[in-house]
């Protein structure tokens, strides 16, 4: 990815081709790197002591199908670092504001604090969400919040009881966070066998 943490990042194209870039993973907030014909060559390791001294948790990338219409929604899982799938541990679904923003591909400080904090942190992009065309990103114009509750609620319910967080019980504690005023807290049905505890992150300006 180009994205630093954070999202932001910048490249440079000289006259011969090579285009230098901030060069981001999930597992590393920001490198230099040069592409030249394609072939992709990282010239830093500007984090290396920090990232030996504070190992991050392992992020995977997720795809579910909406129980609304069965679009796929992409999203993130971060793990605690040296997470054993033998024991449980409570989950964090974190809902972007804007309510037109997007989570992706790159690192985030926020995510891992909480993954260092043994917490597992689901992250995904409801419609709405900027980066997947306006069709998608139309979908919630003058009806938000509404149907994206539905990507939420089964992205949820499918890391806890399909995918891959097998070491989340039924019982298991689940926040949901908003960094928006206008993002709803969505509390999973009665019904539903889990307990939702829904915290706010302090408003940003």
């Amino acid at each position: 990815s180009t994205l630093g943490a954070g999202g932001s990042g910048t490249f440079s194209l000289s006259r011969t081709g090579v285009i230098a870039l901030t060069y981001g993973r999930p597992d590393n907030p920001g490198d230099i790197a040069i592409s030249n014909m394609g072939a992709m060559k990282v010239l830093t390791s500007l984090n290396q002591e920090l990232l030996a001294q504070n190992k991050p948790g392992h992020v995977e990338e997720i795809s579910v199908e909406s129980s609304k219409d069965n679009r796929k929604i992409q999203g993130w899982i971060v793990h605690p670092p040296d997470f054993d799938p033998s024991k449980k541990y409570p989950l964090v679904l974190e809902i972007h504001g804007g309510p037109f923003a997007d989570y992706g591909d790159r690192f985030d400080f926020e995510k891992q604090v909480l993954a260092s904090r043994g917490y597992v942190v689901l992250y995904i992009n409801p419609r709405g969400s900027t980066s997947y065309g306006e069709e998608f990103a139309n979908l919630i114009h003058h009806a938000y919040p509404g149907d994206d509750f539905y990507d939420l609620n089964r992205t949820t319910a499918a890391s806890i009881f399909v995918t891959t967080i097998r070491a989340i019980p039924r019982s298991a504690s689940i926040q949901w966070m908003a960094h928006s005023r206008k993002s709803p807290i969505i509390l999973l049905p009665r019904s539903a066998p889990v307990a939702a505890a829904p915290f706010l992150c302090p408003a940003r300006a």
